[in-house]
């Protein structure tokens, strides 16, 4: 509800049924004055106002945006007009001029508001404003919804209308006789699954439309300038736009994004604030997409199996090329080139058939500081379910599977170590496993052109910056 204006006008009327009545109708009054509301009620005048009792009367209705309704017995017969002739006068003609407002109104108005001393009197709000809500004011939380709803701050503020989360409808194949096959079915008709990495960047943009649809600096981004201005950008359109414009365009507007960002002083990791730091993280999405089609186009066509080692030496793009292969999630920070799902093992765990690396409180234990990205202390034991647990609880908040990846180098030469080692730590605590080159490794053109042209383009984006050694130190 809005809040109305800063002193409400409150006009209040009521039957002077006996003395103790009019005292507390007074004490209301006053007391709604002292908190911020202007209140009116025929006790406030010095003997008779100079427009007479029923004119002022009527200019009081005039002036208030409420009028408070006291009921009691005495006021609903007045009210209605029966009392008897030359008695409560005042009472009779205020009720007379809210009958005739309420009629003209139609009733649309919330301007009359009932309210009792004693519950008992609620047969005897008058019919009018009987739809009204009335208030029974003998407690102190009863004064304070009144209060509440004079001010327009009642009740609870509506949380803002998202994006709505939109499907397509079921759609059933038609009747068909004998041989005949749907022609669809023939041709494998359908979109292709998602992939982790869209789902990622789809459920960001749904989530964070209404932030995004007011930054120019996303609406008018390089991404979506030769758009048709016709049709207004949507989280859907930006998606299909991501997914379905040339892999190399996407990455280079995202690349000119943060170029731009740069020659203005702010490095990528820098929100300046909440707002801009969604803008960044959608860029870095919709470029990590770009990145899956580029490397999936490239690797498709190069056989292998889930524990051959990922073609590219630098940690960032084996990463990509992982999730690509094996299907995972990547979770990036703006100006991190470590994805936030990916834990980096330098010694593998288990190493399967080396003495001393086959127990599970020792593979649990390296599991954990690998994944908390400390030093491993000896002499720690952990129990396996802990650890599940703790894993499922960290994926679950990253919106990702974790992965571990380590070099195919020393006992983890051998395929068939590294494909049990894979299947180990996938059955056992539901982490994925890639395994990467040795920096030395003779790598093939096509992989060394890939690498190379995508740390170019992901390079502001990921602020490679940094020295040799802070790059490094990721692998």
């Amino acid at each position: 509800m809005e809040h109305r204006g800063a002193t409400p006008r409150v006009f209040i009327s009521y039957s002077h049924d006996t003395n103790a009545h009019r005292e507390g109708v007074l004490r209301l009054s006053q007391r709604l004055r002292k908190e911020g509301i202007e209140t009116r009620l025929d006790q406030y005048v010095n003997g008779t106002p100079a427009e007479k009792w029923p004119r002022w009367m009527l200019n009081q209705i005039d002036w208030a945006e409420f009028i408070l309704l006291v009921c009691t017995e005495t006021y609903y017969r007045r009210f209605r007009g029966h009392e008897e002739p030359g008695k409560g006068k005042g009472a009779d003609w205020e009720g007379a001029v809210i009958t005739q407002e309420l009629y003209d109104a139609r009733s649309a108005t919330i301007r009359f508001v009932p309210v009792l001393f004693d519950a008992i009197d609620e047969r005897f709000i008058p019919e009018p404003v009987r739809g009204h809500t009335f208030y029974v004011l003998n407690t102190e939380q009863a004064y304070q919804d009144l209060y509440d709803f004079l001010l327009g701050q009642a009740g609870v503020e509506p949380a803002p209308v998202g994006i709505p989360r939109r499907k397509s409808r079921r759609r059933a194949k038609p009747l068909v006789y004998g041989a005949q096959v749907d022609s669809g079915a023939r041709a494998g008709a359908g979109p292709p699954p998602l992939t982790e990495l869209q789902k990622l960047l789809k459920s960001y943009l749904q989530e964070n439309w209404p932030t995004l649809s007011t930054r120019q600096e996303f609406t008018r981004a390089d991404l979506f300038l030769d758009l048709e201005t016709a049709t207004p950008l949507s989280p859907e359109r930006v998606f299909a736009i991501v997914c379905d414009r040339p892999a190399l365009e996407v990455l280079l507007s995202a690349r000119e994004f943060f170029e731009a960002r740069a020659a203005r002083g702010f490095s990528a990791a820098a929100a300046v604030s909440e707002a801009d730091g969604i803008v960044c993280s959608a860029i870095v999405r919709c470029a990590l997409v770009a990145a899956e089609r580029y490397v999936r186009a490239k690797v498709a066509a190069d056989a292998h199996h889930d524990h051959d080692p990922v073609r590219s030496s630098e940690h960032l793009v084996a990463c990509i090329e992982a999730a690509v292969r094996l299907g995972f999630g990547l979770c990036f920070s703006a100006g991190s080139p470590q994805p936030e799902n990916v834990f980096r093992l330098v010694h593998p765990v288990p190493e399967p058939g080396v003495p001393g690396e086959e127990g599970a409180a020792l593979s649990a234990a390296e599991l954990l500081a690998t994944i908390e990205r400390r030093e491993l202390q000896t002499g720690q034991e952990y129990d396996p379910d802990y650890l599940r647990t703790f894993i499922r609880r960290r994926a679950r908040k990253l919106g990702a599977a974790l992965v571990v990846s380590t070099d195919a180098a020393g006992g983890l030469e051998s395929g068939e170590k590294r494909a049990e080692l894979l299947k180990d730590l996938q059955e056992q605590f539901e982490l994925r496993t890639f395994f990467q080159q040795r920096a030395d490794d003779a790598m093939p053109l096509w992989a060394r052109q890939m690498q190379d042209s995508l740390l170019h383009a992901l390079g502001p984006i990921f602020d490679f910056s940094r020295s040799s050694t802070d790059r490094q130190a990721n692998r």
